[in-house]
């Protein structure tokens, strides 16, 4: 088997984090030697490292690498510790460092470099990245979106790039039996901090157009930060019988299933996992037309898709799908179930690196 060395910033909670922890763990059931390396270390925010040595997976805390100005020189240590077959790099930073190292040490090991975000303007920045890519053996962007838009504008790098989607921990994220009279009432779900791509504010202009046509239904918010700068303006708009904010919550698989409606407003996106992890557990979906959410979502069929940038189409959508009746919404959730089935196991998460690791 491949020894295989990955490379993180950290193993706090994190998107990124739980895939790598994930990853690892799958390749070693598989019998793969494998060491997980960070350097930077959360006080308390660390159960992602006590899952993988719960695992027996190798970790190493290679604080050293903190440094930038020697940072190279520190990975190219962990490198020769270990000698691994494979290196596969869930960081940017070090994904650019180690096609430096590895367009000297082609022959050394197996260089897989991972894309987890989209990439929305090219910078010069980012053309020094693609540029380095051309030393890398696969790029694996988490989405469809990233992985077009590499091979648009790099097209030297098009027969590297391999999509591999994120995971959903099927175990966890899976749906509850509910009858056609659970979907007469809407209760809705909004999962996400509070930053600018979320478009929380023009999601609550929207509901308050919907409020003013005549139409009701509750959305409850989980998220950090989303409470204290959007009270105000729910105020504003009269709709606090209809909003409700919420604590981040450890079990949010369950908040999920306590709901029957998952809305996605989002200006732009990496690889939505609120949204497949919503849809796992069964919830139609309103979604915005950006990134990969028109590919994971089927527009009609386990949801609708809305214009972020417009707050009218977002209220029309939403009064869309409280026209629907409850046979139709339940026949939306089940297939959002079906399509969650197709696109985020594990077993096939796991089988795509595996083969680009061979």
């Amino acid at each position: 088997m491949h020894k295989t060395l990955c490379f993180i910033d950290s193993l706090g909670s994190g998107g990124a984090q739980r895939q790598m922890t994930e990853l690892a763990k799958l390749l070693h059931g598989a019998g793969y030697p494998i060491k997980v390396v960070y350097w930077v270390y959360y006080e308390n925010d660390h159960f992602l490292v006590d899952e993988l040595k719960e695992n027996h997976v190798e970790t190493e805390y290679a604080v050293q690498m903190k440094n930038t100005r020697t940072r190279y020189f520190e990975m190219q240590k962990v490198i020769r510790r270990f000698h691994p077959d494979v290196i596969i790099s869930y960081y940017s930073g070090i994904s650019k460092l180690l096609c430096v190292d590895h367009f000297f040490h082609r022959k050394a090991y197996k260089l897989i470099v991972s894309e987890r975000t989209i990439t929305r303007t090219i910078t010069s920045s980012a053309k020094i990245k693609h540029q380095l890519y051309r030393f890398a053996d696969v790029i694996v962007p988490n989405s469809t979106t990233e992985s077009e838009f590499i091979k648009g504008h790099f097209p030297f790098l098009k027969n590297k790039v391999k999509t591999i989607n994120n995971f959903v921990d099927e175990d966890k994220f899976y749906p509850v039996e509910k009858s056609i009279s659970d979907y007469e009432k809407t209760d809705a779900i909004f999962v996400g901090r509070f930053n600018e791509a979320k478009n929380i504010p023009n999601l609550l202009k929207a509901i308050g157009i919907v409020k003013n046509k005549g139409f009701h239904f509750h959305i409850d918010f989980y998220g950090r930060d989303i409470a204290e700068h959007c009270n105000a303006q729910v105020n504003e708009l009269g709709i606090e019988d209809m909003v409700s904010f919420c604590d981040q919550s450890r079990v949010i698989e369950e908040k999920y299933r306590e709901h029957n409606l998952f809305i996605i407003a989002s200006l732009w996106e990496g690889f939505p996992n609120v949204l497949c992890e919503a849809m796992c557990c069964g919830l139609p979906v309103l979604g915005s037309r950006v990134s990969d959410i028109p590919y994971i979502m089927e527009d009609g069929k386990n949801g609708l898709i809305f214009d972020p940038k417009s707050i009218d189409d977002m209220a029309d959508k939403i009064i869309h799908y409280l026209q629907l009746d409850a046979k139709k919404k339940a026949q939306m959730a089940k297939y959002s179930e079906i399509l969650s089935q197709d696109k985020f196991k594990k077993s096939s998460f796991l089988n795509k690196y595996i083969e680009l690791i061979k």
